[in-house]
């Protein structure tokens, strides 16, 4: 539908348009990288008040055909965008505990993102993900390449991501740890046991 190249080498963004996502680090980040690799593409989902200011900026910085905003998508859309790219970008100067985050583990994507919020908390760096601070520009850039250069390195991370939300972030694995905190809570409490069962 993008008419991009057959060797592109694609990135996925998505999330709201606002200063917490931190699409402008974004922008500067692979103005750097396109200079380098003319193949690397960027597709952002999302919608919000930092739009125009985002035209702005990517044509401003010659990236008019390397940067696509695609407006909100319904999300099936989105994560047929994850499972279609070849790194998950995360660059956010604020988080919470991102759901999409674990959706482009779950997809065995590569991810990078920065160490805000529930991030670190969510996926290990060097193990599971490439994780830079924010805002750290170059950071960005440095482990873009890095995913793009070693093929072996991005396939071991989203490997290992993947087996991750496996382990701690399906739906047995959130009611059996809710259910043991509950357990410690109430045995601190009360000195004896809440059995439940989780199924």
């Amino acid at each position: 539908k993008l008419d991009l190249p057959s060797d592109a080498i694609i990135l996925v963004a998505a999330g709201r348009l606002t200063w917490a996502k931190g699409y402008e680090d974004l922008v500067s980040a692979l103005k750097l990288v396109v200079e380098k690799d003319k193949r690397v593409y960027c597709l952002i989902a999302g919608e919000g008040e930092l739009r125009q200011k985002l035209v702005a900026n990517i044509e401003s910085s010659g990236l008019g055909r390397h940067i696509i905003l695609l407006g909100h998508l319904p999300h099936v859309e989105v994560l047929s965008l994850i499972e279609g790219c070849d790194i998950f970008v995360m660059p956010s100067r604020s988080e919470g505990t991102p759901i999409a985050l674990l959706e482009a583990a779950a997809l065995r994507k590569p991810i990078l993102a920065t160490s805000v919020g529930g991030i670190p908390e969510l996926l290990k760096d060097g193990d599971e993900c490439l994780l830079v601070s924010s805002p750290d520009v170059q950071g960005l850039v440095n482990g873009l390449q890095r995913l793009i250069l070693d093929k072996s390195l991005a396939e071991r991370l989203a490997e290992n991501a993947y087996h991750r939300v496996l382990q701690d972030f399906t739906l047995t694995a959130q009611a059996f740890a809710t259910n043991q905190s509950y357990n410690r809570a109430w045995q601190s409490r009360n000195g004896r046991l809440w059995r439940t069962t989780v199924y």
